[in-house]
Parts: C-alpha cells; structure tokens; sequence
C-alpha cells in the first residue's frame, strides 16, 4: 500500500467514529458505521432524471469499504432500504478507502 493511501485509511479512523462524524445506518437490515450528508441535487444530476430546473433534496452516504462486504455494490438506478427508509441510487463511487453513494429519497 502507497505512503498516501495508509495515510488515508489513518485519517479515516478520526472521522468515522460516533464521537466525530459518524452514525451507525441500517442499511438493507446490517448495521454500519456511516457518515450521512444532507445535500442537493441540482444541476449536478439533471441529466441523469431528465428533469431541468428542479433542485432534488438527497442525501451522500460514506462507508469504509472494508466495512462493506465484498460484491454488495450499488449503481446508479438501484434501490436501497436505509434507515427503514427507501432511497433510489443516483450515483455510486469506490473511492480511495471510502464507498460514497448518492442517493434520493422514494415517496412511498
């Protein structure tokens, strides 16, 4: 592993902690350590919805991937049950060390 991404992964214990950022999600019935960011969804994912001019309220979900199991991957168009409530997948990366899924509520 590179000096930065063990760098990364030490960093990553400060932050994903219940003292700092970090919550425990439910998610699809298994409990994890996660990070959730309220945010909006404008222009940004338009193009994804075929809506123009709307601003979607959603939310970024962080987990460290070697939390989530291996093969337990998510695209875009996706659902998921979080926190007994369902989402639709807009956008999903594996970045360095860090799942981050951007997801939009579903009315239900």
């Amino acid at each position: 592993m590179s000096k930065f991404k063990t760098l990364v992964k030490s960093d990553m214990k400060i932050f994903f902690n219940e003292n700092e950022l970090a919550e425990t999600v439910l998610i699809e019935g298994k409990e994890y350590l996660g990070i959730l960011s309220e945010v909006t969804f404008d222009s940004k994912y338009m193009y994804l919805k075929n809506i123009s001019g709307l601003h979607q309220k959603g939310v970024v979900l962080s987990i460290k991937t070697e939390d989530f199991p291996k093969g337990f991957e998510f695209e875009s168009g996706d659902t998921l049950k979080m926190n007994k409530l369902k989402y639709s997948v807009i956008k999903a990366l594996n970045k360095i060390n860090l799942y981050e899924i951007h997801l939009e509520r579903i009315s239900e």
